[in-house]
C-alpha cells in the first residue's frame, strides 16, 4: 500500500525525513511540504523537484488530506500539529524527539495520538547504526549471557542526544520498562535552548526483568569521541559473561567467551557516512507497521513516552 504524506518544518531534519519518504516510492508519495520560512521551501524543492508547498501546516492537511503527517519542529509546538493531526484524521504521525518540553505537555500529546488511534513514530533513529545494530545482536544473541547492566553516555545535553540513549538503553535491555528511577542534575546554561535541559543529568533506574541502567548526560560524561559533542556517545552492556559497546561515530567492541578472552574491537562507518541511510529503512518499518499492525515501529510513541517519562523524573 502506498500512503501520502505531508511533511511540517523544513530544517535539516525535515529534509531528512522527506529524503527517507522519497527513498521509499513504492510505500510513500510525498504529497506537500510547508515551511513558515519561504526560503527554506525554495531550498527543498530545489533539491527534491517541484512538490507541492505551502506557508502553513494547516492549509497543507486541507489541501492533501494525507495518510501520515510528518512535523519537524522546535519541542515547543508539537503538541499543536498532533492535534491538527487527530483533527485531519491521519492515519499516521512521524515526529521528532523530545516529545515536548515538559512531561504534562507530553502526556496531552500522547493522549490527544492515541485517542484518535494513530500509529505514531518518533525519530529515535540511532538503533538503525550499523554498529547498533551489531551491539543488539551481540547482546540479543546471548554472548554476554545475563543482562545485569546498561550503561549510557552522551557528552550532548539531555533533550538533543540524552533523549536517544535513554530509548536506546531501554530498547538493548529487551523495550522493559523502568520501576524505579532517581537522577541528579546541575547547571542552567542550556535551560534557555531551543531544546531545554539541564547542562548535566545522572540517572540511575531499574528496569522489570532487574536490569540496572546507569546513564549521564551532559559535557562532564566521559570523552569516549574526542573532538566531538553531539556524536560522542556510548551504550555499553555488561551481562553474567562478558560486555560489549558501541558508540555514535561506529565503534565497537566486544569481551566475552566467544571471543576467548580477548577484546574484539571493530570500526564501522561514523556519524557522517551513515546518517543520511538511517531514514530509509526507518520509514520502511512505518510503512510495515501503516499496513500490519503486529509490526511495531522499534520507534513508536509508547516506547519514546516512557523513555520522556524517565528523562523527567
Amino acid at each position: 500500500m502506498r500512503h501520502r504524506v505531508a511533511i511540517a518544518g523544513l530544517g535539516p531534519r525535515g529534509l531528512a525525513h522527506l529524503r527517507g519518504f522519497l527513498e521509499n516510492p513504492e510505500r510513500f508519495e510525498v504529497t506537500g511540504i510547508s515551511d513558515l520560512t519561504t526560503e527554506r521551501i525554495s531550498a527543498a524543492v530545489g533539491q527534491f523537484g517541484n512538490i507541492p508547498s505551502f506557508a502553513d501546516a494547516r492549509t497543507m492537511l486541507e489541501a492533501t488530506r494525507p495518510d501520515v503527517f510528518c512535523f519537524c519542529t522546535p519541542p515547543a509546538v508539537r503538541l499543536p500539529l498532533a492535534r491538527l493531526a487527530a483533527e485531519f484524521g491521519v492515519r499516521g504521525v512521524a515526529m521528532e524527539k523530545p516529545l515536548a518540553v515538559s512531561l504534562a505537555e507530553a502526556r496531552k500529546l500522547r493522549d490527544v495520538l492515541d485517542s484518535s488511534g494513530i500509529r505514531t513514530v518518533v525519530c529515535l533513529q540511532h538503533k538503525y547504526l550499523t554498529q547498533m545494530q551489531k551491539l543488539h545482536g551481540i547482546v540479543h544473541s546471548g554472548a554476554l549471557g545475563e543482562l545485569r547492566t546498561v550503561e549510557a553516555s552522551c557528552r550532548s545535553w539531555l533533550s538533543v542526544v540524552g533523549v536517544h540513549y535513554i530509548d536506546y538503553a531501554l530498547w538493548i535491555a529487551g523495550n522493559r520498562c523502568a520501576t524505579r528511577v532517581c537522577g541528579h542534575v546541575h547547571g542552567t546554561e542550556k535551560l534557555t535552548n531551543a531544546h531545554p535541559s539541564p547542562d548535566h543529568v545522572l540517572g540511575h533506574w531499574i528496569l522489570d526483568n532487574g536490569c540496572r541502567v546507569c546513564f549521564q548526560s551532559g559535557i562532564d560524561s566521559p570523552d569516549y569521541v574526542p573532538g566531538k559533542l553531539h556524536t560522542n556517545s556510548r551504550l555499553t552492556c555488561y551481562g553474567t559473561h562478558g560486555y560489549a559497546w558501541a558508540d555514535t561515530e561506529g565503534g565497537w567492541g566486544a569481551f566475552s567467551r566467544e571471543t576467548e578472552g580477548v577484546l574484539a574491537e571493530g570500526k564501522e562507518p561514523g556519524w557522517a557516512d551513515q546518517w543520511p541511510g538511517l531514514q530509509k529503512p526507518y520509514s520502511a518499518d512505518f510503512a510495515d507497521w501503516l499496513d500490519d499492525e503486529s509490526c511495531v515501529h522499534p520507534c513508536n510513541l509508547a516506547q519514546a513516552y516512557h523513555g520522556f517519562e524517565i528523562a523527567t523524573a
